[in-house]
């Protein structure tokens, strides 16, 4: 574990303990992701890095092939849909470069 202080764990939990089941399931299927990440050598030298890259990409396929995960993609589709029809969403404006204007 990372020397996280004290400060944000007690913010992540007032967070997390407010939210509905199916986002606490989202944080900690986020949470489940940032450990595995953090657990593989990111000092691999570069052919290394194009086959964990092949792994990590392998392990999103096999993630979003799984029942839940499509089930978690529609609700968050869902969601989305609603939103915008409600009027609730904006237009993300870019430049040339897919820098976001203000």
């Amino acid at each position: 574990m990372t020397a996280t202080t004290r400060p944000e764990i007690n913010e992540l939990l007032e967070i997390v303990v407010s939210l509905p089941v199916s986002h606490v399931e989202e944080v900690l299927d986020f949470a489940r992701f940032l450990e595995w990440r953090s657990q593989r050598n990111h000092t691999a030298p570069e052919v290394e890095m194009e086959d964990a890259s092949d792994a990590e990409n392998d392990a999103w396929d096999a993630l979003f092939a799984t029942e839940q995960s499509q089930r978690l993609l529609s609700r968050l589709a869902a969601q989305a849909i609603e939103n915008d029809d409600a009027g609730e969403t904006v237009e993300l404006i870019l430049d040339a470069d897919g820098n976001l204007l203000d």
